[in-house]
């Protein structure tokens, strides 16, 4: 009732950021500063709130108003999908975009608009993705009398709030699920009755080839595990794979069920390297910057995954990281001098079975928990849907009609042409 739809360029102007000179930039000022980077701020997902760099009074480049919608434009950040608020006057740089609607309109109601775009379907390129501003300026939205648009905003922030504080209940869970696991594998390993042995004495250990990425097939009979395809307990073989047919030359790096890898590069200090996962599969081939660990009779690797897994095994696995700022590497010799717990197989055996009785639960936990996460996202985009086709608030008769909005907007445009 007295709804329109619109063009998303009748409704704001769609605009790029500029990156500005080091020498412009300081500590603090008037105007904040953003990078793509700075959206990645935890603890809010509605606006820009955390940059240490500042514009002084006297910059004289575009600074964009309050209520502005910055997103990723370019590059592979455009497609985490992501739109932020600027809350005051701010200036971002070039890689990210930035939408200011017309001041006429409820902002809010703009911002859970512009939400629903889904900027992975929107670009150009694939070595750098670039957002079309054309694509997203035709895109057609709903656009209900401005009372009404005030109202959906305030049921659309009451309803997820009530979600947002059940998610950060079931993320709290998950972070306690997280500490329960270290406990659990602290429990097992913090044993002063260990034996401790340098992995090399109770295993041989070796390095992945360097395979050319030309030579990579769809499909094949040996699949080639690299960095990606390693997670803590996990060799996951859907991701990105990559076949050989043939291996001749490259047979000593055949894995064996039972093998233990492990990536060995990842981000210098951030420690998201280190995984360790156990071969269940036949006509695995090694990678670089990965290694394989074959251990003799008298060792489980389940045994050795769950302790790699405890902060006292990764404290001493990358106390031997070299490389340069972005990237970490850990060699060969750092992993196979790394004392480990031993014991005999039968004691093994106990403390793999116990670990497992009690992680089984977490993993159960944490289903249920991934389950309900995403089952509130999914709600966010039912309350969003209701509300974009006039089902989330009554609608009032008596409301401005939304063209006589859409003529205030054109007049006002109008007149600052003049």
């Amino acid at each position: 009732m007295g709804w329109a739809q619109v063009k998303l360029e009748q409704l704001g102007i769609f605009s790029s950021g500029k990156t500005p000179k080091p020498v412009e930039l300081f500590s603090e000022g008037m105007y904040p500063y953003y990078k793509i980077a700075d959206m990645n701020t935890i603890g809010n997902e509605k606006y820009m709130i955390y940059t240490k760099s500042f514009l002084p009074t006297t910059y004289t480049g575009r600074i964009f108003p309050p209520n502005t919608i910055v997103f990723p434009k370019n590059g592979g950040a455009v497609l985490t999908n992501k739109k932020r608020i600027l809350k005051k006057h701010s200036l971002v740089d070039l890689n990210t975009g930035a939408y200011t609607p017309f001041t006429d309109l409820c902002f809010d109601y703009v911002f859970y608009l512009f939400s629903t775009v889904d900027f992975r379907k929107l670009y150009k390129g694939s070595a750098l993705p670039t957002i079309d501003s054309n694509l997203v300026n035709s895109l057609n939205f709903p656009l209900p009398p401005l009372a009404e648009q005030h109202r959906i905003v305030a049921k659309i922030d009451a309803l997820f709030s009530k979600l947002d504080k059940g998610v950060e209940t079931l993320q709290t869970i998950r972070q306690q699920l997280r500490m329960y696991r270290q406990a659990v594998l602290k429990w097992a390993f913090d044993k002063t009755s260990f034996e401790r042995k340098p992995l090399k004495a109770v295993s041989t250990a070796f390095g992945g080839a360097a395979f050319k990425s030309g030579d990579f097939l769809y499909e094949g009979k040996h699949q080639v595990i690299k960095i990606g395809n390693v997670r803590p307990g996990v060799v996951r073989l859907w991701e990105k794979p990559a076949f050989l047919d043939s291996i001749e030359g490259y047979e000593r790096y055949l894995l064996q069920k039972g093998d233990v890898i492990i990536t060995l590069t990842g981000t210098r200090k951030k420690r998201d390297y280190g995984f360790t996962a156990i071969v269940a599969h036949d006509n695995l081939l090694l990678n670089q910057r990965v290694a394989a660990i074959r251990f003799s009779t008298d060792y489980l690797p389940k045994f050795f995954m769950y302790y790699s897994w405890t902060k006292t095994f990764q404290d001493d696995f990358f106390t031997g990281e070299t490389g340069n700022v972005g990237q970490g590497n850990v060699g060969m010799k750092a992993i196979t001098e790394t004392l480990v717990p031993y014991c005999s197989l039968e004691e093994q055996a106990v403390i793999v079975s116990e670990i497992e009785s009690r992680l089984s639960v977490c993993d159960k936990l944490e289903q249920i928990v991934d389950e309900n996460l995403s089952k509130a996202q999914a709600l966010k985009q039912s309350i969003l849907k209701k509300a974009f086709v006039g089902q989330l608030v009554p609608q009032d008769p008596n409301d401005e009609p939304a063209e006589e909005l859409l003529k205030r907007i054109r007049n006002t445009l109008s007149a600052k042409r003049k």
